[in-house]
């Protein structure tokens, strides 16, 4: 139905990070809930790695059915790469986006 990749940055200085890529469901599955759930999954899933503080993503500017699922999911836009694509002779910008899986307070602790 569909699917979704995520990969844990490993030196020191960043494995607090994570990132989402990859995000696909089929034609016949979309609009149906599936991304919904598979990103929930997701995020449950990485939510219980230790020390895991960021989950970042991006997304085509235009694909405003996904950016409200990651907006609806607590992601945040925080910057946009102009012209970050082309696709079959077309140029897309990325937005670029977070979600904070701690408060920022409790990860200086």
């Amino acid at each position: 139905m569909g699917i979704a990749g995520f990969v844990r940055q490993t030196l020191i200085k960043t494995r607090h990070r994570g990132h989402v890529w990859g995000v696909h469901v089929r034609p016949d599955y979309q609009g149906k809930g599936v991304a919904t759930r598979m990103m929930e999954a997701l995020i449950t899933r990485v939510k219980a790695l230790p020390g895991l503080e960021i989950i970042t993503l991006t997304v085509v500017s235009e694909n405003r059915p996904a950016k409200a699922l990651y907006e609806k999911l607590g992601f945040q836009k925080y910057g946009t790469y102009p012209r970050s694509m082309r696709v079959n002779g077309r140029v897309l910008d990325e937005d670029y986006m977070v979600l904070f899986l701690k408060d920022l307070q409790e990860g200086r602790k």
